[in-house]
């Protein structure tokens, strides 16, 4: 049995709901910071409180939490850095803190969740390069990082996460060349790199993966690529750009 102590802040009152046998409290109308005291509850598998109105920042002790499997803590109004602590939850395959209003950088340390399935930090405010620790998550299948202030070049290790079936880097300032390691995803379905500043062309490796591998959407717009990119016709395959450079 597993029991949650979650503490509920209002104008008029500070409170402790009490819920036993819950792994869902998403759309709870859950109010007011996370506690630290979560980081004690050593067999909590699933922490599920998105879509609530909790602030304040993440605990640190909730990387205490070495049994845990997914943390959600989507659509609140979260602020403050992602814990490097995080990083430690070796049983963690669900990662989901977009929609919140994170700062600072994405921690190394999270390239050690070898187990992770999907990391989703998309629109927060995070800054800094994408850590070239997480190439080595060989089990994730889906990254979404888009609509941050993230800069630097993308890293060449995340053609190694042959397992990736989207790829989501749009809307930040991402720079240099797209890397031809990512030709390597043939799992890949959506890589959408568009809104950015990355130059060069699109590499051959990349293009190929719309007719040698499984993708179907590839969006470059709004960058500064040079050359052309034409559709293949032999699957459904959306692929946009802006009037690509050719000199």
């Amino acid at each position: 049995m597993v029991y949650v102590y979650l503490q509920t802040m209002s104008r008029l009152s500070c409170k402790y709901l009490f819920i036993a046998f819950c792994r869902d409290l998403g759309n709870a109308g859950i109010s007011g910071p996370l506690i630290p005291d979560l980081g004690g509850l050593k067999n909590l598998q699933y922490l599920e409180l998105y879509h609530n109105h909790l602030n304040g920042s993440i605990p640190t002790t909730l990387g205490n939490l070495t049994n845990l499997v997914s943390l959600d803590l989507y659509s609140n109004h979260l602020t403050g850095a992602i814990p490097t602590t995080l990083g430690t939850i070796g049983t963690l395959r669900y990662l989901r803190l977009y929609k919140n209003k994170l700062t600072g950088s994405i921690p190394e340390s999270l390239g050690n969740l070898t187990n992770l399935v999907i990391l989703d930090l998309y629109s927060n405010h995070l800054t800094g390069a994408i850590p070239t620790t997480l190439g080595a998550i060989g089990t994730l299948g889906y990254l979404r990082l888009c609509k941050n202030k993230l800069t630097g070049s993308i890293p060449e290790s995340l053609g190694n996460l042959t397992n990736l079936e989207m790829l989501e880097l749009q809307k930040n300032a991402l720079n240099g060349a797209i890397p031809s390691s990512l030709g390597n995803i043939k799992t890949l379905k959506f890589l959408k790199l568009n809104a950015n500043m990355l130059t060069g062309t699109v590499p051959l490796e990349v293009l190929s993966l719309v007719i040698a591998g499984n993708l179907t959407e590839l969006n470059i717009a709004k960058n500064d690529l040079a050359g052309t990119v034409r559709s293949s016709r032999l699957r459904v395959t959306t692929i946009i750009q802006d009037m690509m450079k050719t000199t």
